[in-house]
């Protein structure tokens, strides 16, 4: 069970960086 929940939080932080490049990314461009 501790598995599955920290599998499904290490996907989460992963696309919360993700999305923070992107973010971070369009900033620096504009």
């Amino acid at each position: 069970m501790n598995g599955i929940i920290s599998t499904m939080l290490k996907m989460e932080i992963k696309t919360n960086e993700e999305h923070d490049e992107h973010v971070c990314s369009g900033d620096s461009i504009a």
